[in-house]
C-alpha cells in the first residue's frame, strides 16, 4: 500500500500491530490442550468420498459421552453397510465396532468384559469371544475432528455397538438389523414346537472393488503389495484364530518393531500416542472381512491390533503389529 500521509501510516502500523497481537492470542489458545492423539503430523479433517456409494450408510457420531447413530430411513435391512464414523470429541480418539452377541449373552455379561479386560493390559476373554457363536464385523476409527469410513456385513439380528478404546466412555448400544422379507411385511415362518431349528443363511459378503489386501494371520499383518500413496480401499481379511482389530497410524520418522509395539501399547491403554489415526477396522472375527478406507501419502505407518490376547497380554506385544513405509 503506498502512503500519501503520517495518518494513513499511522493506522497501517496500529493494523499491523493488531493482526500480530490477535495471532499471538490464537496461538497461545491452544497450549496447554491435553490430546490423546499428538497434533503431529499435521493433517487437515475433510470427509471423504464414499467408499461404497450404493451401499447404505450407518453414520455413527461419537461424542463426548455416547454415540448418536443414525441408520437408513426404510430400515436396517441385512447386508453390506458404510460405517461412517464422525469424531466430535475434544481430544480423544474414536473407535466404533459391531458385534453380535450370543443368544445367552446379554449386554451387560459384555460390557463387563470390557470393563475388565480392556484397559491396556490384557485380561481374560469369555469362551465365546473367539468362537462361532459371536460375530465381530468390524467397524472404524478416527481421529479428533476426522471422518473416516469402512464397510461392513451385518446379518439379521441383534447387533451392540460398542467402543473398546478404553479413553472413551460412550456406552454401548443396540440396533436391530432384519431380513428383506421381514422389512416388506412379508409373513415370517413360525418356529414349529419341539422341532429342530434350521440356521438361517447370514448375507454373504460380497467381494467389493479394493485396492489392496491385509492379511491378519496368527503372526501379523500382511499386505498383499506394497501400499502406496492416494486414496485407498483396503479390503481386511481376518485368518487368524481370533478376533482382531487393525489400527493405521501415521508417525514421524522411522520406527523399529519395537517403538511400534510401545506405540500399540500406549493406544490400547488410552494414553497419549505421537501419530495419527488414520483410519482402520474394529474388531473383526476368524474368517471376517472388511474394508477400510484410507488416504495414504508419503511417510511411515504403524499398523497393529489394539486388541487383548486370548493367551495373555496384547496382540501387539505378540506379534500383530508391522511398520510399512510409503516413498
Amino acid at each position: 500500500m503506498e502512503q500519501t500521509n503520517g495518518r494513513v501510516g499511522d493506522r497501517v502500523f496500529a493494523m499491523v500491530v493488531m493482526s500480530l497481537a490477535l495471532a499471538l492470542i490464537v496461538s497461545l489458545s491452544f497450549v496447554g490442550q491435553s490430546f490423546a492423539q499428538d497434533a503431529t503430523p499435521a493433517a487437515t479433517p475433510e470427509v471423504p468420498v464414499s467408499i461404497a456409494p450404493d451401499a447404505a450408510v450407518i453414520t455413527v457420531t461419537a461424542k463426548e459421552d455416547v454415540f448418536s447413530v443414525a441408520v437408513p430411513a426404510d430400515g436396517v435391512i441385512e447386508g453390506n453397510f458404510v460405517i461412517e464414523l464422525v469424531n466430535e470429541t475434544a481430544n480423544n480418539i474414536a473407535n466404533v465396532n459391531f458385534v453380535k452377541l450370543p443368544a445367552a449373552t446379554s449386554v451387560g455379561d459384555f460390557t463387563s468384559v470390557l470393563a475388565k479386560s480392556f484397559k491396556g493390559e490384557g485380561g481374560e476373554l469369555p469362551t465365546w469371544w473367539n468362537g462361532a457363536d459371536a460375530t465381530f464385523a468390524g467397524g472404524a476409527f478416527a481421529a479428533t475432528g476426522f471422518t473416516t469410513q469402512s464397510i461392513v456385513t451385518l446379518s439379521a439380528g441383534r447387533w451392540v455397538v460398542f467402543s473398546s478404546n478404553p479413553g472413551g466412555v460412550q456406552s454401548a448400544q443396540v440396533i436391530n438389523v432384519v431380513t428383506a422379507a421381514e422389512a416388506s411385511g412379508e409373513p415370517v415362518a413360525t418356529p414349529v414346537p419341539g422341532a429342530t431349528p434350521v440356521a438361517e443363511a447370514s448375507p454373504v459378503a460380497t467381494t467389493l472393488p479394493s485396492d489392496d489386501q491385509i492379511t491378519i494371520t496368527t503372526s501379523g499383518f500382511e499386505p498383499a503389495s506394497a501400499p502406496s500413496a492416494d486414496q485407498k480401499i483396503w479390503e481386511v481379511k481376518n485368518t487368524s484364530d481370533q478376533v482382531h482389530d487393525l489400527v493405521i497410524i501415521k508417525v514421524d520418522g522411522n520406527v523399529d518393531t519395537t517403538a511400534a509395539a510401545a506405540l500399540a501399547a500406549s493406544f490400547s491403554r488410552g494414553d497419549v500416542v505421537n501419530g495419527l489415526v488414520i483410519g482402520g477396522i474394529g474388531a473383526l472375527s476368524p474368517n471376517g472381512v472388511g474394508y477400510a478406507g484410507v488416504k495414504l501419502e508419503a511417510g511411515t505407518y504403524v499398523l497393529f491390533s489394539s486388541l487383548p490376547d486370548a493367551k495373555g497380554g496384547l496382540q501387539s506385544a505378540n506379534g500383530a503389529v508391522t511398520v510399512v513405509t510409503i516413498p
